[in-house]
């Protein structure tokens, strides 16, 4: 693979953390796997999940899954936007999937 190996590091690192903030117990999983030309990375967590509502919105800058004045975690709101510029720069997407209460799964793929 031949990839920009520090925005490779910065899109693992911000969903990884994310991942870790949002789960208080369960776990935190990293996949990878090889779908034709394309190489996929998941985080899979076992965290608070995103409501259905937000999920697109927090690929958004300064958006979060939980926009309420009342909400629990903090943070910019900036690190899966980032993510997501950084791997639509190297050619490929990124998506989440997501159940309150279950857990996320945030996936991209970039070309091999």
């Amino acid at each position: 693979m031949n990839t920009d190996s520090i925005k490779l590091t910065s899109i693992l690192t911000n969903l990884i953390d994310n991942a870790i903030k949002f789960t208080n117990k369960g776990s935190v999983e990293l996949g990878i796997r090889m779908i034709g030309q394309n190489i996929e990375f998941s985080v899979n967590d076992t965290g608070i999940g995103i409501p259905k509502s937000r999920q697109q919105a927090i690929f958004e800058r300064f958006s979060q899954g939980d926009n309420s004045s009342t909400r629990q975690f903090e943070g910019s709101g900036l690190g899966v936007t980032i993510a997501k510029a950084y791997v639509e720069g190297m050619g490929g997407t990124i998506g989440v999937e997501s159940e309150e209460g279950i857990g996320s799964r945030f996936y991209f793929t970039i070309p091999v």
